[in-house]
């Protein structure tokens, strides 16, 4: 296999519903120096299905050190019982090979916990921006201090193109250490139906990697229905009840007066 090849992934029996983080890496299935040892601007997240199970495509980038090199699939955000990690040996054409691996020292993010609550408000029925708070707990499962990483969220429609925006900074985590991280984010004003508030980490070389996604089903804002109604069905009423006022005039001075005749005008 040469470098910008494309290669087909796929897996199953993974935990569900759980991102999948795939890349190529070097040194073999060793990687004293974990993620460190692979090529991470060319790496790619999968999703696995309510059945365990994923598909992807990978193009083949040359990891920083060299060969015996791995396909390397393991889940980026999950630790414990719960991770899961499978290697497949490749053959990296022009790639260096060597058995000398590089000094140890990895750091490694893991989500401990993550958290999306906040209720819509009486203002909200009326069109205002609903407000969620996220809360994520970060901590550092690798044997290296983990860099400062940035916070990305995307708010969007349902299965729409995320549109990433900074929101938090996280400092230096140490090996073993974990930092919690609060923030609030706003949805689109009178927004309605199915949205979804996507959280993604961004380290150090600039590699945005999803972490957590929640969807959010909001009501439509009735507020705005009975305003319609009052801003439009009132004026109508009003008008409605001058021209039956207007109607019950004219026909009043239409209608001839009947009384006695003059006794006077009798034969």
């Amino acid at each position: 296999m040469k470098a910008g090849a494309e290669v087909a992934v796929a897996g199953e029996g993974w935990p569900v519903r759980t991102h999948v983080r795939i890349m190529l890496c070097g040194q073999g299935p060793s990687r004293v120096r974990g993620t460190a040892d692979c090529a991470a601007a060319g790496a790619v997240t999968a999703y696995a299905d309510h059945e365990g199970r994923f598909r992807s495509r990978l193009v083949a980038t040359a990891p920083p050190v060299p060969c015996p090199c791995v396909v390397r699939a393991y889940t980026p955000m999950v630790s414990g019982a719960d991770a899961a990690e499978a290697s497949v040996p490749v053959v990296l054409s022009t790639h260096p090979v060597t058995g000398g691996p590089p000094p140890p020292g990895d750091s490694r993010y893991v989500l401990s916990m993550s958290e999306l609550s906040g209720k819509d408000g009486l203002l909200t029925a009326f069109g205002a921006p609903a407000r969620r708070t996220v809360r994520l707990r970060l901590g550092n499962a690798g044997n290296a201090s983990a860099a400062a990483s940035t916070i990305q969220v995307s708010v969007g429609r349902d299965g729409a193109d995320p549109d990433w925006q900074d929101r938090a900074r996280t400092g230096p985590i140490a090996p073993g250490s974990s930092t919690e991280i609060a923030f609030r984010v706003e949805l689109p004003s009178a927004a309605s139906g199915r949205w979804v508030v996507t959280v993604a980490l961004v380290d150090a070389t600039g590699v945005r990697e999803p972490i957590t996604a929640w969807p959010v089903d909001l009501e439509s804002p009735w507020g705005l229905t009975v305003f319609r109604i009052l801003l439009w069905g009132v004026p109508a009423l009003v008008l409605l009840r001058i021209l039956v006022a207007l109607g019950r005039t004219r026909a009043t001075r239409g209608t001839p007066v009947c009384g006695n005749p003059d006794p006077r005008s009798s034969p």
